[in-house]
């Protein structure tokens, strides 16, 4: 065995942190989206649709 490298155990809860990261991304968006929204009045979700999806999606149909 001299000379041999011994494996790595295989990391335990990666899926569980990757996921809780995914959930705070998730709710620091919908945080940074009611701001706005409270703030300013504007939806960014609509003004997202308006410009750079619905374009796109009309020239589709």
């Amino acid at each position: 065995m001299h000379g041999q490298r011994c494996e790595a155990p295989a990391p335990t809860g990666v899926f569980f942190f990757r996921f809780f990261d995914c959930f705070l991304l998730l709710i620091g968006l919908l945080v940074v989206y009611l701001a706005v929204k409270l703030e300013y009045q504007v939806d960014l979700l609509s003004a997202v649709w308006n410009v750079y999806l619905k374009p796109n999606y009309d020239d589709d149909l």
